[in-house]
């Protein structure tokens, strides 16, 4: 697997902001009085899942080179 921290640093917090923007959008079209509520709940929920996937991505992705590391002593170290 790829190393993703500079990743986790540079565009981590973009692509968060971003979809607090898609779901800050979603609710304003639930609100609004026009024919997109049924699309506004699937905005809000499309960009909650991804917004849920890269943190669980951020918090969980030493476990993950881990678990794929296909080495016999499986030695993966990550200074915080």
């Amino acid at each position: 697997m790829i190393n993703l921290k500079c990743f986790f640093h540079l565009s981590y917090p973009m692509l968060q902001l971003l979809s607090s923007v898609g779901i800050g959008i979603g609710l304003l079209l639930c609100f609004s009085s026009s024919d997109v509520k049924e699309s506004s709940y699937l905005i809000i929920f499309m960009f909650a899942v991804f917004s849920i996937g890269i943190l669980l991505l951020k918090n969980y992705y030493q476990h993950i080179l881990i678990w794929s590391d296909s080495r016999a002593n499986n030695v993966v170290k990550f200074p915080r």
